[in-house]
């Protein structure tokens, strides 16, 4: 992210972050979790089109026609189509290619290849599409005039709208069903709603930006858990054991910038952990590594 640099140091000059109650405080700096190399070229200056709403409702609709015993095909065509320019400019911005996996992901699911591992490939790349979006947004939140601090609002606001299932999903499996990471967003999103100065806005894009960081440390962390229960066992089972994988490796490219520029060999083992049949995956390593690198306790990355 070109300007995610900026957003975490005003942020750190404005206020200590408030991730508070059962979210706990994190014990370290939050930071961008697509943060650039300090090598690395200048982003393309390109807006998505026509705002996030056609997106959102794309990616949202795509997901649910997946999950029906009987697919409509055409339809999750047509609202691939909607999400295709969003998921091409991530690509373009941020040298990714769901460009091609997603499409692919969906051809095989149609042929019956794989089908609920390449359920995950789509929909949890489309998630990963959401985050560069909301990303980009709180970074023009702090960037831009303030006359466009409404409209950049309304787009975070319903940006996360994409992917606060996976909020309440990480509430069901790590905190046993007691709302708290929902609560937390709520809280932020409203925050940034009434804020009235730049620096009411730098402190609600860096709770919001800390909060989508910590969701998707503890669904890295819950997905490796299944890893190692089902690939790493002396009867392992091998259909789980490739869903758990895929979803544990596309979870992690969200936060492995972040753990990558910090500690590459850090981010090699944790790597091996999700994607080698050969290596017997550690959930605990793993979060030990995430806590080294991510501002986050081992604590709070405990359940």
């Amino acid at each position: 992210m070109r300007y995610g640099i900026y957003l975490s140091f005003a942020a750190m000059l404005i206020l200590a972050v408030s991730c508070k109650d059962k979210t706990k405080e994190p014990t370290k700096r939050a930071h961008s979790m697509h943060k650039d190399a300090p090598d690395s070229p200048p982003q393309p200056d390109v807006d998505p089109p026509a705002g996030v709403g056609p997106y959102v409702d794309a990616a949202f609709l795509i997901g649910h026609m997946l999950q029906a015993e009987t697919i409509s095909w055409p339809d999750v065509e047509a609202k691939y189509e909607v999400a295709k320019p969003y998921v091409e400019l991530v690509d373009v911005q941020h040298k990714t290619s769901y460009a091609k996996e997603i499409p692919q992901g969906l051809a095989a699911i149609k042929a019956g290849e794989s089908v609920e591992v390449n359920r995950h490939v789509v929909t949890k790349g489309l998630q990963h599409v959401t985050v560069f979006i909301i990303e980009g947004l709180l970074d023009k939140l702090i960037t831009e005039a303030p006359k466009n601090a409404k409209k950049n609002s309304d787009e975070i606001k319903r940006a996360f709208a994409a992917i606060e299932p996976t909020f309440r999903r990480r509430d069901d499996t790590v905190y046993g069903g007691e709302p708290t990471l929902v609560p937390a967003l709520e809280r932020a999103l409203k925050q940034l709603e009434s804020a009235g100065s730049k620096p009411a806005m730098a402190g609600a894009a860096m709770e919001l930006s800390t909060l989508l960081s910590k969701t998707y440390v503890l669904s890295v962390l819950f997905e490796m858990k299944g890893v190692e229960e089902f690939c790493g066992t002396k009867m392992p089972d091998p259909d789980k054991c490739a869903v758990k994988r895929t979803e544990a490796g596309i979870y992690y490219r969200i936060i492995k910038p972040a753990v990558a520029a910090r500690d590459k060999e850090g981010d090699a083992a944790i790597e091996k952990m999700i994607h080698s049949e050969h290596a017997v995956p550690k959930y605990s390593r793993a979060r030990e590594l995430l806590a080294e690198n991510l501002p986050f306790s081992a604590q709070d990355l405990t359940f």
